[in-house]
């Protein structure tokens, strides 16, 4: 009925950091940013965030989603799924709702998965 642009904003690719380029500062945005040069600072998006390989991000970085192929050497938050690609080394603690670590990825740090507490006092059938 309504089309809702913040949601297909969201799923937009709308900052790409190039090969060869060097970013110090922090980001704000809405859509995906793809890292694929460096980046030093706070970035913090409602959508994902892709470190591609030749990539590399320092500082903080908060999103919904995220893919490290390259290397991060940041606090990261996911909201949803944090993978780490087998190119990826991820070194710093994590925040996710689910991981995905492939084989040959390095993570060095601690991870905190949230989960929804299940409430198993009710048996079948009791409402």
């Amino acid at each position: 009925m309504f089309s809702n642009k913040k949601n297909q904003k969201i799923n937009e690719i709308d900052t790409v950091i190039g090969p060869g380029t060097n970013f110090e500062g922090n980001i704000e945005a809405i859509g995906i940013v793809r890292v694929d040069g460096s980046f030093s600072g706070d970035m913090t998006t409602q959508g994902d965030i892709i470190v591609g390989e030749q990539g590399q991000v320092k500082g903080n970085l908060k999103g919904r989603n995220m893919i490290i192929a390259g290397s991060s050497y940041a606090k990261l938050i996911c909201e949803e799924k944090l993978e780490i690609k087998s190119s990826g080394k991820v070194i710093g603690d994590v925040e996710v709702g689910n991981i995905v670590i492939e084989e040959k990825a390095v993570f060095k740090g601690q991870c905190l998965m949230r989960y929804e507490e299940i409430d198993n006092s009710k048996g079948i059938g009791d409402e």
